[in-house]
């Protein structure tokens, strides 16, 4: 490397370093002019879009001369599952972590390290917009211990999944992602019954008297955001709007919101989906078909247009879904985007001879001799999904 170049990681990269190219990046991102970084929010960026080391020149850091300001040409578009899986991976364990962390520094009452979270947030978007298929999968299935961790996640996920098709920019998602993981911090200092509506120690009368004090996790939610500080307008948004709806049945303003924008009309479907296919209401959690179907019924409520881009973009077998095949066979949902009803699976166990099978990657659009006949619910029978990842 030539005198005065040097390869830094883009955390050490600071506002005013001259950037020559990328050296290190998860996505597929190409200098369009080298220059001079002007502020955080650029290196921020960089961050989202999956770069990882840069390569600066010292040489010219302290020159005041008149340039232009670095660029980059963000030409990812889909990563291939296989190729993006490991990202994905490291991405999400990372954001874990540190959500686990923050959401027990809130319980006590303690401040968390927001710049921590939202460069976790910013990995975690990045490796969505390469290919939303592998972290889904990852999520949805991965068993969390901390109910409030794994709803977190889960809505995030399916949020900056339907921000990519709607075609907005990482930077843009950011925020409303950070609102996402955030939404329910509210619930951290209340009933267990509350913070794990599965706990199947809380009581019948528990539980109801717990659904009079719920509604009460917004204003606390929105308390502890201000007391933090540094959260922006969009996130503290979606804290304080996620459970309010179009027909003014909502809460905490009840008031008839026709001109929510439409990044809270996704994500008050994402929320409510997530909790429709996770929360044992009445018995056992809905599967994915009739969590459409319900919120379909509620088009006076959530915005139908948004919900049937939902149901469009996440699919009727969503990646990370266990899935029976007419053979007997059952594969795992990889990646759902070139046709939903015959997806890329990975095959891993046969139902009717009842024992496990070598892995082997299927594409359904390909081998049209093989059908899906329905979800295949494998953990009576020991088959965790997230081992097959």
């Amino acid at each position: 490397m030539s005198e005065g170049l040097q390869r830094i990681p883009i955390t050490k990269l600071k506002p005013g370093q001259y950037v020559v190219d990328i050296s290190q990046q998860l996505g597929h991102i190409k200098v369009a002019s080298s220059g001079r970084v002007k502020s955080q929010h650029d290196i921020n960026e960089m961050i989202a879009k999956g770069i990882v080391a840069v390569t600066v020149d010292l040489g010219e850091e302290n020159q005041h001369v008149e340039e232009d300001n670095f660029a980059f040409q963000d030409t990812f578009g889909q990563v291939k599952f296989a190729i993006e899986i490991e990202s994905a991976k490291e991405a999400t364990t990372k954001l874990t972590e540190v959500l686990t962390d923050s959401f027990n520094k809130i319980r006590t009452n303690d401040l968390f390290d927001v710049n921590a979270l939202h460069f976790a947030a910013m990995e975690f978007i990045a490796s969505i917009y390469r290919n939303m298929a592998p972290a889904l999968a990852i999520v949805r299935t991965t068993y969390y211990p901390d109910f409030q961790v794994g709803h977190a996640l889960r809505c995030a996920a399916y949020f900056a999944a339907m921000l990519r098709k709607m075609k907005w920019s990482p930077q843009e998602a950011q925020n409303w992602v950070m609102g996402a993981l955030l939404h329910d911090i509210g619930k951290l200092s209340m009933d267990a019954g509350i913070q794990n509506p599965n706990n199947k120690e809380i009581t019948p009368k528990q539980r109801a008297e717990n659904e009079f004090v719920v509604s009460e996790h917004v204003k606390r939610g929105v308390e502890i955001a201000t007391t933090v500080g540094s959260l922006t307008k969009d996130t503290l948004q979606v804290i304080e709007m996620h459970h309010e709806r179009l027909d003014g049945s909502g809460y905490p303003s009840g008031a008839k919101l026709t001109d929510l924008n439409d990044a809270m009309r996704i994500f008050c479907i994402v929320n409510e989906f997530d909790v429709l296919t996770r929360v044992a209401a009445g018995g056992k959690p809905l599967g994915v078909l009739q969590a459409y179907r319900k919120l379909m019924k509620l088009d006076k409520e959530f915005d139908n247009d948004m919900l049937q881009r939902f149901i469009h973009n996440i699919g009727v077998y969503p990646p990370g879904t266990l899935v029976l095949l007419k053979s007997g066979k059952v594969g795992l949902v990889l990646d759902n985007s070139g046709n939903h009803l015959r997806p890329n699976i990975k095959l891993i166990y046969n139902a009717n001879m009842a024992h496990h099978i070598k892995p082997k990657i299927y594409d359904l659009s390909v081998q049209l001799n093989e059908e899906i006949e329905g979800v295949y619910y494998g953990n009576k029978r020991g088959i965790f999904a997230e081992n097959y990842l």
